[in-house]
C-alpha cells in the first residue's frame, strides 16, 4: 500500500466510553464533526516521535479523509455538465444562513457567478461539498442545515444509522 494511504476499516467504529458511548464515529461525522476534528488534533499532538497511531486514531484519520473526497452524483446547475462540487449560502452568523441544493455548482467561476445572480442583491458564500465545510458554521442549527443539504446531495436518507454511514464513507 502506498505511503500515506490508509486502509479502509472492516466495519464502523463503536465508541465504548465517554459522552458518545455506543455511537459510531461514522454517525458522529454527521452529528458532531467538529468534535471528531478536535479529538484527532489532540491525538496527533500526543503522538511521540516514532510512535505509531492506535487503531482508533487510524480509523478516525481514514474517516475524516473520506469526508473530504465524497462525490456528488448531480451535475452543476450552471453548466449542466460538470459534477457539483460547491454549494452557496446566504446570510450571516448573526441572522442565520439559507442554503439549498438548488444553489449548487461546479468549481468553474462562471457557474458560481451564474448561481450568485440568483441571490438578487446579496453576495453568497461558496463552500466545497465536503464535511470540513461544517467548520465554517459556529452554531449547531446552521451546521444541521448543512448536514441536511449534504445528505440530500449524496442521496442519503435524513435518518442515518451506523450501517448506512459506514457504507457511505467506504465507497
Amino acid at each position: 500500500m502506498p505511503v500515506g494511504v490508509l486502509e479502509a476499516p472492516s466495519g464502523p467504529r463503536v465508541l465504548k466510553s465517554g459522552d458518545y458511548e455506543g455511537q459510531t464515529l461514522e454517525v458522529l461525522m454527521f452529528n458532531e464533526y467538529g468534535h471528531l476534528v478536535f479529538v484527532k488534533k489532540m491525538m496527533d499532538k500526543n503522538l511521540v516521535n516514532g510512535s505509531s497511531s492506535s487503531e482508533f486514531h487510524k480509523h478516525l484519520e481514514w474517516l475524516l479523509g473520506q469526508g473530504e473526497n465524497r462525490v456528488v452524483s448531480g451535475v452543476c446547475l450552471g453548466c449542466h455538465t460538470r459534477p457539483v462540487t460547491r454549494f452557496s449560502v446566504l446570510g450571516s452568523e448573526q441572522d442565520g444562513y439559507s442554503m439549498s441544493a438548488l444553489y449548487t455548482c461546479c468549481d468553474d467561476r462562471a457557474c458560481e457567478e451564474m448561481i450568485a445572480l440568483l441571490a438578487i442583491g446579496k453576495t453568497p458564500i461558496f463552500l466545497p461539498v465536503r464535511f470540513s465545510s461544517l467548520m465554517y458554521f459556529k452554531y449547531k442549527h446552521d451546521r444541521l442545515q448543512v448536514v441536511s443539504l449534504l445528505k440530500g446531495l449524496f442521496n442519503l436518507p435524513q435518518r442515518i444509522n451506523r450501517d448506512i454511514a459506514f457504507q457511505f464513507f467506504s465507497q
